[in-house]
């Protein structure tokens, strides 16, 4: 009996206490960390508590016990059940907790992401600022340079020296591109290719800033009317 009272008293103080350390972490746990590993304490918990409950529901229904036994026995048994439901409940919060930190704490990813983001466009668009009106000022002056080559070698492939032979356009030489020599605008679209690649979408007060305002105006407008657009830049560049 003496024994029996030792076992009931110590699991008595281990259940308070966990349930104690429940009710910590379910009101001021920082993470959901933290709140998993006082659950899993609470469910390794759990199944020495129905344990000792069964055991002593077996002992009021089973012994021959004298009355006052017999009430003592009874309440014993109902403290431990008692004990198995407050450790239910102390994990019914636990995870309604662990629910509750689980959304801040992807609320907090997302928030970060945002602000990776958000901080990482700000550092390319100013190095986009910074760089690209040089960068973009080179391939406006070789796209100009390939349009200008390629009138060229039209002009020279149309009086061949004799027994020459005919010479390829820039990309066709280079073979960045097919040469299209079959297509009378094949420098233009060549060109056209190239000026393609450096359309920023920039408006407003941000606009290109290496390029006069009728090349800016043009080159906005290849975006819609694309062979109209450069050819009215060929023709003015090439007269």
């Amino acid at each position: 009996m003496n024994n029996t009272i030792e076992t009931e008293l110590s699991l008595a103080d281990e259940i308070d206490e966990v349930i104690r350390k429940c009710e910590i972490a379910a009101e001021s746990a920082t993470s959901s960390v933290e709140i998993r590993a006082m659950l899993s304490e609470a469910e390794a918990l759990s199944p020495q508590i129905e344990a000792e409950a069964e055991r002593l529901r077996r002992e009021v229904l089973e012994a021959v016990k004298s009355r006052e036994e017999l009430a003592l026995a009874k309440i014993a048994a109902e403290n431990a059940e008692l004990d198995a439901a407050r450790v239910d409940r102390a994990k019914v919060r636990l995870t309604e907790a662990l629910a509750t930190r689980f959304s801040e704490e992807a609320e907090a990813q997302r928030q970060a992401a945002y602000d990776a983001a958000h901080d990482e466009r700000n550092a390319v668009a100013r190095r986009y600022m910074n760089e690209a009106p040089a960068l973009i000022a080179q391939l406006v002056s070789l796209a100009d340079a390939v349009m200008l080559s390629n009138a060229h070698v039209d002009a020279v492939n149309a009086d061949l020296p004799e027994g020459a032979e005919r010479l390829q356009r820039v990309e066709g030489f280079c073979g960045a591109f097919h040469d299209a020599e079959t297509y009378e605008t094949a420098g233009q679209l060549s060109a056209f290719r190239l000026t393609q690649m450096v359309l920023p979408d920039l408006k407003g007060g941000v606009a290109w800033p290496p390029v006069q305002s009728f090349d800016l105006g043009i080159r906005r407008l290849g975006k819609l009317f694309p062979q109209i657009a450069i050819n009215l830049l060929w023709r003015k560049r090439h007269g």
